[in-house]
């Protein structure tokens, strides 16, 4: 359903249908001022159909920072991260315009996501 240029979505488990970012967190192991891009993958939830990649920075409580000696002693925990996803709109582009015979492959290795 359309509300002016919005798509109303519903809702939507995002840790699941769009969650290499919470699997990049946990398999990481991310520490506080880290951060992590997760692996690429194939967008095509709303248009236009192209790659994906998310940059990753969790989110700790108590927030110390880097410098741990700002919280001598206390126990942080992650409560969340902060998530920003990268659409390579220029990447499936560029691919798609070199007009290879039966279309194109890109290879994202599953492993690393490289």
């Amino acid at each position: 359903q359309s509300i002016g240029n919005r798509v109303d979505w519903g809702f939507n488990h995002w840790p699941k249908n769009d969650g290499f970012w919470y699997k990049t967190v946990r398999e990481k192991d991310l520490a506080e001022g880290d951060v992590a891009f997760s692996r690429v993958f194939m967008w095509d939830i709303n248009k236009p159909v192209t790659l994906k990649t998310h940059g990753i920075i969790p989110i700790f409580y108590p927030q110390c920072g880097v410098d741990k000696s700002r919280c001598p002693g206390m126990q942080q925990k992650r409560v969340g991260a902060w998530v920003v996803g990268f659409k390579l709109h220029f990447l499936s582009q560029y691919l798609s315009s070199l007009q290879l015979k039966g279309g194109f492959i890109f290879y994202v290795e599953r492993e690393t996501g490289n």
